[in-house]
């Protein structure tokens, strides 16, 4: 059977949010009357089209099991439009769940996936935290996702800085100064391109940053905790601060695309913020700049592990029990394929561009080298882990968040964001 897809041009990456709305499937015809019908709602917008392949491929070698998929991401907001789903009836058989938080708001649909092989191999820190009431677990990993500052080696180089040498704040800002100072001489409009228009990136995942070393990097007790102190404000505000004192104008209205895919890519600022989600993004760019002139500098915070980079397993896939019992079992199967497979993996590693969330992948190395180096973080255990997916992300988004566009922009102090976000702790309230 010819599958027809229904696709839609991405014209940049978005991640954990936003509005990008695609789907694929197959159409009504008497030959799906014999297979087992599942359904994905998907949020990882920008593998939509190697998922969308790995999909057909998975069908030509499983015949009796058809997958219709659903994107929603990349500025949409995906949570309203799974709700819909659920409300209307039309519950997906898989579905991305963003973390503890998600998770725990769609638990009683979770069926138990600790039978597959996917719970089996993956990584133990990644699904403690997945567990249902019965000592099952309720979800299985997607990818880690680990994020950092990226860096222009060549402009570094150009610079006379070396970038292993930044480990503290202080290392940071003569850093910055002293590419600030050759600005002209190296081309760039500023050092950096601050988004903080995308509250997702400067709430979720840059606040996550300082929200996590509060509770000891510890998910379950950042998503239980009653109150939140904002121990680390001092550290946040010198995040902010070294981005956009030292960043293109305004940062209010600076977008992602404008500071991936025109600012870093078009090598006109030294650094940016983004994680390893970027790395296809910047490989179809321009792959031999992506494997040469690209590298990795950890987010230094003082008072924390130094060299570290940020994240863990942010993203989960989620098996709705109430599909029935060929469908679950159909899902099971399709989750093992992609994970555990010889194709599956494969797949994960060069087309997905995947950091393994799995054990068994030791053969199974990327050919860019960005990819690695991210690997080689984690392999070591040489991250910080995330707490953003577990506590309530429209409080980093909206408070958080958009309480940097505010303070960016002289609508606020730093105090009053601080004093917001302690006051507006939304996990607290739904405890």
């Amino acid at each position: 059977m010819k599958k027809t897809w229904k696709r839609m041009f991405l014209a940049s990456i978005v991640v954990s949010g936003g509005v990008f709305l695609a789907a694929c499937g197959n159409g009504d015809s008497a030959e799906n009357n014999d297979k087992t019908n599942i359904s994905m709602f998907l949020t990882k917008v920008e593998y939509k089209k190697e998922m969308e392949a790995f999909v057909e491929k998975f069908e030509e070698e499983n015949a009796d099991i058809n997958i219709d998929v659903t994107f929603v991401g990349g500025g949409e907001d995906s949570e309203a439009s799974l709700k819909a789903k659920f409300s209307s009836g039309e519950e997906p058989t898989i579905f991305m769940a963003a973390g503890l938080d998600q998770f725990s708001n769609y638990k009683q649909y979770a069926a138990d996936l600790s039978d597959t092989e996917s719970i089996k191999t993956a990584i133990p820190s990644t699904i403690e935290a997945m567990k249902l009431e019965d000592g099952g677990v309720g979800a299985v990993p997607m990818s880690m996702e680990v994020y950092s500052y990226i860096y222009n080696k060549d402009i570094f180089k150009k610079a006379g800085i070396d970038a292993t040498t930044i480990k503290t704040q202080d290392d940071l800002t003569a850093a910055v100064e002293k590419i600030d100072a050759k600005k002209d001489d190296l081309g760039l409009d500023a050092v950096f391109a601050f988004p903080a228009k995308e509250t997702w990136s400067t709430g979720m995942h840059g606040g996550g940053i300082f929200v996590a070393p509060e509770f000891d990097y510890d998910p379950v007790a950042a998503f239980n905790s009653e109150k939140f102190a904002f121990e680390f404000a001092d550290r946040m505000k010198y995040y902010v601060d070294i981005q956009n004192d030292y960043s293109i104008q305004p940062t209010a209205s600076l977008d992602y695309s404008t500071q991936i895919d025109d600012k870093f890519i078009g090598g006109k600022v030294a650094i940016a913020m983004q994680g390893s989600w970027v790395v296809p993004t910047l490989v179809q760019a321009n792959e031999e700049w992506a494997q040469n002139s690209v590298g990795l500098l950890p987010i230094p915070v003082d008072g924390t592990p130094e060299g570290y980079l940020d994240g863990g397993c942010l993203n989960y896939y989620v098996v709705n029990k109430e599909a029935g019992e060929k469908e679950v079992a159909a899902a099971k199967e399709f989750l093992d394929y992609m994970n555990c497979s010889e194709e599956g993996k494969k797949n994960t590693v060069e087309n997905f561009m995947f950091i393994p969330a799995y054990t068994g992948y030791e053969e199974y190395q990327s050919e860019i080298n960005l990819i690695n180096e991210y690997t080689e973080y984690v392999n070591n255990d040489q991250y910080r882990h995330a707490v953003f997916n577990a506590v309530d992300v429209d409080w980093l988004k909206n408070t958080i968040g958009t309480g940097i566009q505010k303070y960016v922009s002289d609508e606020a102090t730093w105090d009053e964001v601080v004093e917001d976000a302690r006051s507006n702790w939304h996990a607290s309230e739904e405890k």
